[in-house]
């Protein structure tokens, strides 16, 4: 019989960290609904989406909306691509 044990943390953030917070889902729930767009586009017009073409384009995505981004904000961008391209099976 196996025993499954979990742990159930609570987050309290203060008002800076609720402002990352706010700032990498709103930027992560972007750049996938941005992805979908983008797969849906580049499908239509005959070409192979995949999330290595989607990650290099995010690459240059904030730069192209004029948007500051630090190192965990590029995380949450790629990760949004790792979650498109496995809902939507490369």
């Amino acid at each position: 019989m196996k025993i499954h044990r979990s742990h159930k943390i609570e987050l309290k953030p203060n008002n800076v960290q609720r402002g990352y917070f706010k700032r990498a889902c709103g930027i992560a729930r972007f750049v996938f609904n941005w992805g979908l767009s983008e797969w849906k586009r580049q499908y239509e017009v005959g070409k192979k989406p995949s999330k290595y073409k989607l990650k290099k384009a995010v690459h240059d995505l904030p730069y192209d909306l004029g948007l500051k981004v630090s190192r965990a904000i590029k995380k949450a961008c790629y990760l949004s691509t790792e979650h498109l391209s496995a809902k939507v099976k490369d």
